[in-house]
């Protein structure tokens, strides 16, 4: 089932980033964690076009903006576990962000929290009515004002809940934005601050930003 795939992608998407920020990453720190305050913002890569009159993603750099400071504190994740991929019928492209603790390794794992979007094509529009039927799909007021809905069941998704790895799965047509993290938990206190809510705010404005260059 699609529903399923999607999330399964976003799940072992963000679940390797901090399995790989633990095993494998380079001990000094990144570019993108040498200036304090700036950790959020990926470098300015150009939007990743698509075929057949589908409109371009953004680049993770364009995301960073989009999301007003959101991920402010948090690392953005090197190209080795960012992907930008174009392939016959599909084009995917995932933009994720760690924890400073994550980026150096740190043994520390409840403070290993990641968070991204998962932007993708499907050959076939989403269909809300045969979706919601199965329970496997619902609309809220702020996802019905841009045309879209959650591919998400309704009863799984708290959306004022932390980031989590069933998060929101914004849907219009046969465009798929997925928001999945890790929340992570430090003592009594979730190490992301922020919420699914948050995360849907910023997947509304990315379609929305989206559809403003549409030719």
């Amino acid at each position: 089932m699609r529903a399923r795939k999607l999330l399964s992608v976003s799940a072992a998407l963000l679940l390797g980033v901090s399995l790989s920020a633990c095993k494998s990453a380079d001990p000094t720190p990144s570019s993108g964690e040498a200036a304090a305050g700036a950790e959020a913002a990926p470098p300015a890569d150009p939007p990743i076009a698509t075929s057949g009159g589908k409109l371009p993603f953004p680049s993770c750099a364009e995301v960073a903006e989009l999301s007003g400071g959101l991920f402010d504190g948090l690392v953005f994740a090197d190209e080795t576990v960012t992907t930008y991929s174009d392939n016959p019928g599909e084009t995917d492209v995932s933009c994720i962000w760690i924890t400073e603790a994550a980026a150096k390794q740190s043994t520390d794992l409840a403070k290993h929290a990641t968070v991204g979007f998962t932007f993708q094509w499907e050959d076939d529009a989403f269909e809300y009515e045969s979706l919601e039927s199965m329970g496997m799909a619902f609309s809220t007021p702020q996802t019905e004002e841009v045309g879209a809905f959650l591919l998400n069941k309704k009863e799984s998704l708290d959306l004022d809940g932390p980031p989590s790895l069933s998060g929101p799965q914004l849907v219009k047509g046969n465009l798929s934005i997925g928001a999945t993290g890790i929340g992570a938990m430090a003592g009594d206190a979730v190490v992301l601050d922020f919420t699914n809510q948050d995360m849907l705010d910023v997947q509304v404005e990315i379609l929305k930003y989206m559809e403003s260059r549409q030719a």
